[in-house]
């Protein structure tokens, strides 16, 4: 580990210990020691909630800059998930893990049907 990226874990160290509630404020500050070190930090906005799909059932969305995804009950009982990336540059970036096991799923097919799967039908959101 290169000496300053030892002087920046400190002043993280130090940072976290300062702050009494952290905050965006600490978060900024943590930012900063990194981005001195040279290296890239890269801030993701990620939002969640609770919406329905038009039969009224709840779906579980998941937004980020990124992408957006769906979590709900699927016809079979089963948990389906879908994931909508942004642009081809996220798609890229796109890394899926089951019970911590990497999935490939960037660009895959349903294997049911030989085609994309159609996107959850939402109507409104419950929060």
């Amino acid at each position: 580990m290169a000496a300053r990226d030892i002087r920046a874990l400190e002043a993280i160290h130090q940072r976290l210990l300062a702050d009494d509630d952290w905050n965006a404020d600490t978060l900024q500050a943590i930012e900063q020691i990194i981005l001195d070190t040279g290296r890239v930090t890269i801030a993701e906005n990620v939002r969640a909630d609770m919406i329905e799909d038009h039969r009224g059932r709840p779906v579980a969305r998941v937004d980020s800059d990124q992408m957006v995804g769906f979590f709900y009950q699927a016809a079979h009982g089963g948990i389906r998930v879908e994931l909508f990336t942004r642009d081809a540059e996220a798609a890229g970036r796109l890394h899926v893990e089951l019970d911590g096991q990497p999935l490939h799923a960037s660009g895959a097919r349903d294997p049911g049907s030989g085609a994309r799967p159609a996107p959850c039908d939402v109507i409104h959101s419950t929060t």
